[in-house]
């Protein structure tokens, strides 16, 4: 009982333990970052942008955050940069017409959205099917003037719920394309960088840069500024939206850790970043998301010394009904003893036992012998010894059907309490 008492004792220690073996496995983990996407401000490793997230940090003049929620939750655009870095193709193709509204919002409020794309080595299966794609686009335009003139004949308007599920092209609503040029590469097939020019009339950005993608943008229109150009294809374009401006890079590699350790500019970077005060790291199109639960909430509430309470008023309870500091009382001891003894009575249990050892045809013989033994007194007159004698001699010379231990019994008491002397 003592030992198991201190095992119930040592469990708590042992989970604790185990807890705090099992967050500070998580921290080692986290910490390199290398479970979240390329591209993530929370990635450590070269292929992340927390280098340039940290560094942005360290300035006073900055406010640097992340973004883990639609960007409706932003406040404002003014005064901000959006970083939204590492973006696929497939992001900017199908996007809701709701986050293309929230988009051009922020842009309208003065915001400046920096958008940097994956980096590809050659032409991806999307380029190597354009023509079907083309002809998808060309039955999609059909199908949404069939629908415009459906409406527009039964006068209706558009439920606000359709903005949600009603997928638009930023490249087509912004008039840009994109294209391909596939990078050379050395004798172990490793695509090398290309270097890309200024195209912008602007001495303080640097004249070349190395580029690692075989992305470009492909004629873009007036509205659109060519800031750097692989040859005569513009890899980075700039255009004024409202009060803000857009900025499109079709290579993130500049913003990552490595380019931080062997390429920086830090002259391009802060073009980037503009004069806004306020700098955002979006991680929700990184697949990043915030999702508040329990833990959360007490997080936000503070509500750890709660928590931790709850836990222990759970291990006072396993510890009390597993243990007892008071011993048992008399009416707890004897009300044991009652709950072991169940059954029959200890008569009836003799009479089983009986039954089980001694014949029926020997019964009679095994009480005289017995009652010689313990009852009979050694003054017993010798006439009564004698009569009870005889009667069991007489019983036993009966043959087992004849016999009658019940009459003789009752003989026998007859016998003795006739003779019995008088005080």
């Amino acid at each position: 009982m003592l030992k198991n008492r201190k095992v119930l004792l040592l469990l708590p220690l042992i989970f604790a333990a185990f807890i705090f073996g099992l967050v500070k496995l998580f921290e080692l983990r986290f910490a390199q970052g290398d479970v979240y996407p390329p591209a993530s401000s929370l990635r450590a490793d070269p292929l992340g942008a927390k280098v340039f997230y940290e560094s942005l940090r360290q300035l006073d003049s900055c406010n640097v955050t992340r973004l883990y929620e639609p960007l409706n939750k932003v406040e404002t655009g003014h005064q901000t940069t959006l970083f939204v870095l590492g973006a696929s193709l497939w992001n900017v193709n199908w996007i809701s017409r709701r986050e293309l509204k929230e988009i051009e919002n922020f842009l309208h409020d003065g915001g400046r959205i920096i958008i940097s794309f994956q980096p590809i080595n050659s032409k991806t299966w999307q380029a190597r099917h354009e023509e079907k794609r083309e002809q998808a686009e060309k039955n999609e335009k059909e199908k949404k003037e069939q629908k415009a003139q459906i409406k527009k004949k039964n006068k209706k308007k558009i439920p606000l719920d359709d903005e949600n599920f009603e997928i638009v092209s930023l490249p087509e609503k912004w008039q840009f394309e994109f294209d391909f040029v596939d990078l050379e590469t050395d004798e172990k097939a490793v695509a090398q960088p290309v270097t890309v020019e200024r195209a912008a009339d602007s001495d303080s950005l640097p004249a070349t840069l190395d580029w690692h993608t075989a992305l470009y943008f492909k004629e873009p229109t007036n509205s659109w500024k060519t800031i750097y150009a692989r040859d005569t294809n513009a890899v980075v374009l700039e255009r004024k939206f409202g009060k803000g401006s857009v900025v499109l890079s079709s290579d993130s590699y500049l913003f990552s850790n490595e380019a931080m350790r062997k390429t920086r500019e830090p002259e391009l970077l802060a073009w980037f970043v503009g004069a806004n005060q306020n700098v955002i790291f979006d991680e929700t199109h990184l697949g990043v998301r915030a999702d508040p639960g329990i833990a959360a909430l007490a997080r936000k509430y503070r509500l750890h010394g709660l928590v931790a309470g709850l836990f222990l008023l759970a291990g006072l309870f396993v510890w009390k009904n597993s243990t007892s500091f008071v011993p048992p009382g008399d009416d707890d001891i004897l009300e044991g003893r009652d709950a072991v003894v169940s059954g029959k009575e200890s008569a009836a249990g003799f009479v089983n036992l009986l039954r089980r050892s001694i014949a029926p045809s020997e019964i009679l013989s095994t009480c005289f012998d017995e009652w010689k033994k313990s009852r009979a007194h050694p003054r017993q007159k010798a006439n009564q010894m004698a009569a009870v004698e005889s009667l069991v001699r007489a019983e036993n010379s009966k043959s087992p059907r004849e016999r009658n231990p019940v009459l003789v019994y009752r003989n026998i008491s007859t016998v003795l309490t006739e003779h019995r002397s008088p005080k």
